[in-house]
């Protein structure tokens, strides 16, 4: 058999080097896939580039429309079971001042609007329905 030279113990280290490299690298791609998250796990917990929220504009007569925002306060959140809290928190927007938006989140999942977070405000309809987007 022809020889490099090359002992067989370098030859199985070389390989053994190589197999944990190689399952290294896959269970990193799978680690950092687990930690994003996908899709189709919490739909709404994320997109575009911020946390999303539902609820509803408690202080103001609106009209639907895109607005930005900056979180001003955050009170009155209670525990309403489940793992869910209820929340206010002000958002002050150009158009329509400090707006009182009523939500209820998972605060580990989602941690509550805060101030300075800036935020778009999709308002869905006439009687205060809407989203809040936290962006990054």
């Amino acid at each position: 058999m022809f020889s490099l030279g090359i002992s067989m113990n370098y030859k199985k280290t070389a390989a053994f080097v190589i197999a944990l490299a190689l399952f290294g690298s896959v269970y990193a791609t799978w680690i950092a896939g687990a930690v994003k998250g996908t899709p189709d796990e919490t739909p709404a917990n994320l997109i575009a580039n911020g946390d999303l929220f539902e609820g509803k504009i408690t202080n103001k007569n609106v009209e639907p429309m895109k607005l930005e925002g900056v979180g001003v306060y955050d009170r009155s959140c209670i525990s309403i079971g489940g793992g869910l809290t209820d929340c206010h928190g002000g958002i002050k927007t150009e158009k329509y001042g400090v707006i009182d938006f009523n939500y209820q989140h998972d605060m580990a999942r989602k941690p509550c609007i805060k101030p300075n977070d800036k935020v778009v405000v999709t308002i869905l309809d006439s009687s205060g329905d809407a989203q809040v987007q936290r962006v990054f």
